[in-house]
């Protein structure tokens, strides 16, 4: 897990996939908008579905499997 800086705080769709694709996970196309957090479904490197959690930073600080 690791932080990649965004300049733009305000995601869309676009945006989170890039970042999620950025920090080396496959992309699974679901999007859950928290109080703090998204919460993005993704593809690990290992091949496991993963539930990312995504500060408005930019930081991916969390990853639990699926």
């Amino acid at each position: 897990i690791r932080r990649i800086a965004m300049d733009d705080q305000s995601y869309d769709e676009a945006g989170l996939r890039a970042l999620v694709e950025e920090a080396g996970y496959q992309w699974r196309g679901d999007i859950d908008r928290k109080k703090k957090h998204y919460e993005v479904e993704a593809v690990n490197t290992h091949g496991e579905r993963v539930e990312l959690h995504v500060d408005f930073t930019g930081e991916i600080y969390k990853e639990k499997w699926d």
